[in-house]
C-alpha cells in the first residue's frame, strides 16, 4: 500500500514543480487552475497544486477504482472575497475564499471533481433510469397495505 502512495507523491510533487512558478501563477497554460488575488494574499502555491491533484485523483479513484477517469476541473480560485463558497458563473466555476484555507479549498475541488465526472454522463438519462428502479421496487410497507 506504500508504494502506490510513493509514487502518487512522487508524481505529484513532479506535477507541482512543472505546473507551478514561482509567483504562483503557474507558467502559461500549465496551472491547472486561475488564480485572481488582487489583495495579493499569501497561500501555499505548491500546498494548492497537491491538493488539487490528490483531490482529482481520489475522486476518480473512488468513482472508479479498476480505471479512473482524468478529472481536471478547471476554475478560478479567487482569493479575498466577502465569504468562502465555491460559484458557478457564466464565465465558469469559482472556489471563493477570505483568505487561504486548505480544507475549503480541498472540499471544493473535490466538488468540481465529482461534478466534472458527472458532466459525461446524461443526466436526463440518469434521472429516468433512477424513476424506472424507483417504481420497479416495493417495499414490505407498501405491500402490507394493499392487502
Amino acid at each position: 500500500m506504500s508504494g502506490w502512495r510513493g509514487a502518487l507523491t512522487a508524481l505529484v510533487v513532479a506535477g507541482v514543480v512543472v505546473g507551478f512558478s514561482a509567483n504562483g501563477l503557474g507558467q502559461a497554460g500549465a496551472s491547472p487552475f486561475e488564480v485572481s488575488n488582487p489583495k495579493h494574499l499569501k497561500w501555499p502555491v505548491e500546498q494548492a497544486g497537491r491538493i488539487y491533484l490528490l483531490a482529482c485523483d481520489l475522486v476518480a479513484r473512488s468513482l472508479r477504482p479498476d480505471k479512473p477517469p482524468m478529472l481536471r476541473p478547471k476554475f478560478v480560485l479567487v482569493l479575498g472575497a466577502k465569504q468562502d463558497q465555491m460559484m458557478r458563473t457564466e464565465k465558469g466555476s469559482e472556489v471563493r475564499l477570505k483568505k487561504w484555507n486548505a480544507e475549503t479549498f480541498a472540499e471544493g475541488v473535490v466538488l468540481l471533481s465529482l461534478r466534472e465526472s458527472e458532466k459525461d454522463q446524461n443526466v436526463p438519462q440518469l434521472a429516468h433510469h433512477t424513476l424506472v428502479e424507483a417504481e420497479a421496487t416495493v417495499s414490505v410497507r407498501e405491500l402490507a397495505g394493499k392487502r
